[in-house]
């Protein structure tokens, strides 16, 4: 009769899991315990054949930063950087940046990526299209996308955008019961566009009759998004009281165009921002914003990760986190 885990476990004395989990070759349990079951097992004839050994663990675990626009020095993806680091690093991995640029060489890359035998991947996918993630689908570690979510079953982890535009909207009306308007922008992020539609949702939502929102599309840079609000205003196309934009810097520089033209914010026009960037609080008045916890993001994923890692059967999750209104002054 062939020997079983929970035979050698009654020998030893320990669960049946932990056997398990050594003859496996899978973390959770020391390494004399793993020790003990493998003599054991052997001393016992069991089937070794029957186990799928898994290659031999670095430790280390990689952050790909998949970088199209170099958008990832800002103090926002600093504090989702270290969310992941340290919780890693306290999960007992060391931890790996790795830039990733669709500009070069896509199979050098992932080859360079594959030849490190990292125990895991968390790729950064702010800017990442559904074909960009192609190449990687080849790494035989577990992945999971950070900030962005894919039709490839890999875990995911992002922002709630739906559940936040509807909480900007929401506010704003309730507030000074008139429909907002919405700042965004033609940059391609998958992000910038679930913001869009959430946002266009949530005007639907409203009560009452059909309702429209006032959409002005800016350039992402705050200066550029200034200049371009400028041009709206001057034009004499129709205005909204109140806007939600899709990140802060639009709102910044939109911000300051109305100003420049003299409304006064927030009496003749308020303005809500969306991710909590540092520099809201250095306008005047100060901005009003959804708040992402970026770093608590961070750790998430790299929590979920570790989980992959360490399970026997794995089950793709998309986690979401909700965001909260920072009320200053601009709205």
């Amino acid at each position: 009769m062939a020997v079983t885990a929970k035979q050698i476990a009654d020998q030893l004395g320990i669960s049946a899991a932990a056997v398990s989990l050594a003859l496996n070759n899978r973390r959770g349990v020391s390494e004399k315990t793993r020790q003990l079951v493998l003599s054991t097992a052997e001393a016992l004839g069991y089937d070794f054949s029957k186990i799928k050994f898994e290659r031999q663990k670095s430790g280390t675990v990689a952050l790909v930063a998949f970088n199209r626009r170099r958008i990832f020095t800002t103090p926002f993806f600093a504090d989702m950087l270290a969310g992941v680091e340290g919780t890693l690093r306290h999960a007992g991995f060391s931890f790996s940046l790795v830039n990733y640029s669709p500009f070069e060489n896509t199979q050098q890359q992932i080859a360079d990526i594959t030849e490190a035998q990292y125990d895991g991947v968390i790729i950064l996918a702010t800017e990442m299209l559904e074909s960009d993630f192609m190449p990687f689908a080849s790494l035989d570690c577990p992945l999971l996308l950070l900030d962005s979510c894919m039709s490839a079953g890999v875990d995911t982890v992002k922002i709630d955008n739906a559940a936040s535009m509807m909480l900007a909207v929401q506010y704003l009306y309730s507030k000074y019961g008139s429909v907002p308007g919405l700042l965004t922008t033609t940059v391609t992020v998958g992000n910038f566009t679930e913001r869009r539609f959430a946002y266009e949702h949530a005007i639907g939502q409203l009560s009452g009759s059909e309702k429209f929102g006032t959409i002005h599309e800016l350039a992402a840079a705050p200066d550029e998004a200034y200049a371009g609000m400028l041009d709206i205003i001057d034009s004499g196309e129709p205005l909204a009281q109140n806007y939600v934009a899709v990140f802060d810097d639009i709102a910044i520089g939109a911000m300051k165009a109305f100003i420049e033209r003299g409304y006064r914010v927030p009496d003749d026009v308020r303005i809500v921002g969306f991710d909590n960037n540092a520099g809201g609080t250095y306008v005047q008045p100060q901005l009003t914003t959804l708040n992402v916890p970026s770093q608590y993001m961070g750790s998430i994923a790299a929590r979920r990760l570790v989980e992959i890692i360490d399970e026997a059967e794995h089950h793709p999750l998309k986690i979401e986190l909700g965001t909260s209104l920072i009320k200053r002054r601009s709205a």
